[in-house]
């Protein structure tokens, strides 16, 4: 059927346009616009068919989410700007579906993987080439890969396509880690001309995460990487004792920087305040943010201030409270500006759908360990960058982006496998 094809054709599209979401088309990022054609196509097949997956838990805490923000609206003044969150909400949503009902089978959840991996080689290589141009001077360098301050100082950070160096280095967590289980199955497929392809897909991912100098972007990928060895060490090397070595190794490294930012810390949980001295996206900037997000939930602990609306409201708790009036940002944090936001009725169904999809992953990693041990693998990547991209939410605004909605899509469709087996 042509609309099969051409939903199938569109969706891979729309993912592989997930590297390069910076360009626009009719002001609307290029990912979203073809993810809106495939829907259209989708429809126009699916219902023929009479025959749409879903997932029945995941789509009633959506509903409870999505309500939750449509409430919340009623608090906020700015309708037109805030209504973005409800019909992002809307639009992660049908990717989740897309996934679901693109994902009949290995094969095809590996070309969507695959996919990914594609893409964010391909955004890997513009941004790396941009990184030298800037290195060696070039008066050929577009304006556009530069990050740009508030201050308007451009900051030789590659975003490649991206539209900002620290959700362009959170999008590259996932291709990177992906490449490691394609690198793994191919050598022991004997499939060794893949897995050199993926292995220096593999590198020249960590070189673009490196090449946007984000401090979040590359914390995360070495402790993932960290938690990867050890599991290779434990599981498929049988070195236990190395394993243990690695993961005393990672704790020390992990108390190290808690000692080394424990001032920091400790300002954060007594929430004292800075005045001077802040850096736009450091520890200082996000403390005024995160303590505004619990003064602003605060005072309005039901609904909170409206959905997308806490830069709008910012100044006004800074004034109030003291805070530093020129921090006025996003809150920089998904679950305090949940929170904030739209309140106990968002937050809830907020912390149950993140609830959700962990449980559903750590399900999947048994379940394909007993069963489908070629899986295991796998399962164990999609569940790592869950906990890291949950973790990744405290400091960054990301749980409306698509990437973290298309992870809990392979969650899902891992799911779907599995009851089908």
């Amino acid at each position: 059927m042509i609309e099969k094809k051409v939903f199938y054709l569109l969706f891979l599209l729309g993912v592989f346009s997930l590297g390069i979401r910076g360009i626009e088309i009719l002001g609307i990022k290029i990912s979203d616009f073809l993810f809106g054609l495939s829907l259209i196509f989708f429809f126009l097949f699916f219902f023929k068919q009479r025959r749409i997956i879903l997932d029945k838990t995941f789509i009633f805490l959506w509903l409870f989410l999505l309500s939750a923000n449509l409430m919340s609206l009623l608090f906020n003044k700015s309708f037109s700007f805030s209504i973005k969150n409800p019909l992002r909400l809307m639009i992660d949503f049908s990717l989740v579906i897309l996934i679901l009902n693109f994902v009949s089978s290995f094969k095809s959840l590996k070309l969507l993987l695959k996919t990914v991996i594609l893409s964010g080689v391909i955004a890997s290589l513009i941004s790396i080439f941009a990184f030298f141009l800037w290195f060696f001077n070039s008066s050929f360098l577009p304006s556009w890969f530069y990050h740009v301050t508030k201050e308007g100082i451009k900051e030789p950070r590659i975003q490649g396509l991206f539209y900002d160096p620290n959700h362009y280095a959170s999008f590259l967590h996932l291709p990177t880690f992906f490449c490691l289980f394609f690198i793994f199955e191919s050598i022991k497929n004997k499939k060794f001309l893949f897995s050199l392809f993926f292995l220096i897909s593999f590198f020249l991912l960590i070189l673009s995460i490196f090449f946007t100098w984000s401090r979040g972007g590359i914390g995360v990928l070495f402790i993932g990487l960290f938690c990867v060895l050890i599991y290779l060490f434990f599981y498929f090397l049988n070195n236990k004792k190395t394993a243990i070595f690695l993961s005393i190794f990672l704790t020390i490294s992990v108390l190290f920087f808690l000692f080394f930012y424990k001032d920091e810390i400790k300002n954060f949980l007594e929430f004292k305040h800075y005045r001077h001295g802040t850096i736009e996206g450091g520890v200082y900037f996000r403390l005024n943010l995160w303590k505004a997000c619990l003064l602003g939930f605060l005072e309005n602990p039901l609904f909170g201030v409206g959905p997308g609306n806490f830069i709008n409201v910012y100044p006004r708790i800074a004034v109030k409270y003291n805070l530093d009036v020129k921090a006025q940002n996003y809150p920089h944090s998904s679950f305090l500006g949940t929170l904030v936001e739209t309140g106990l009725v968002g937050f809830i169904p907020f912390i149950l759908i993140n609830l959700y999809i962990l449980i559903t992953a750590l399900e999947n990693y048994f379940f394909y360990s007993r069963n489908l041990n070629k899986m295991r693998f796998l399962n164990f990547i999609v569940l790592l960058v869950l906990i890291l991209k949950i973790i990744e939410m405290i400091f960054l605004d990301s749980f409306l982006g698509r990437r973290i909605w298309f992870l809990f899509g392979i969650i899902l469709a891992l799911k779907k496998l599995r009851n089908n087996l």
